[in-house]
């Protein structure tokens, strides 16, 4: 596979075999990954939504009620913080800094720390 990704020969993607291959791979690996991925990203978006109506919206002053959505929004996070931190030791930092959407990704989630926090 990665002899495929890094060949100029256009003509291999349009062999049948070459895409039944990819299909099992993508059957057998990355989609379960990735559907898993992308379930969690959007429970945190509608976990946000609820954050920033109950918090900004209607201003709720209760401690205990802003602490509990504060959780609700860790919880949401967890997954992407801790993808992405594997991801940064695995490679390193050089070469998980050397992709720009990390830097999309590290300001995502350290943004969403940062909010939970203040």
């Amino acid at each position: 596979m990665a002899l495929a990704a890094e060949t100029e020969e256009m003509t291999i993607f349009n062999t049948e075999s070459f895409n039944i291959l990819i299909q099992y791979k993508w059957e057998q690996y990355g989609q379960k990954h990735h559907v898993f991925g992308s379930v969690m990203h959007f429970i945190y978006v509608i976990i946000i939504i609820i954050y920033v109506n109950n918090i900004y919206l209607y201003e709720l002053e209760d401690p205990k009620q802003h602490f509990y959505f504060s959780m609700l929004l860790l919880a949401g996070i967890f997954y992407p913080w801790m993808y992405d931190l594997v991801q940064l030791i695995k490679d390193g930092p050089k070469a998980y800094f050397s992709d720009p959407w990390n830097y999309v990704d590290f300001f995502y989630i350290y943004g969403s720390l940062a909010n939970i926090v203040s």
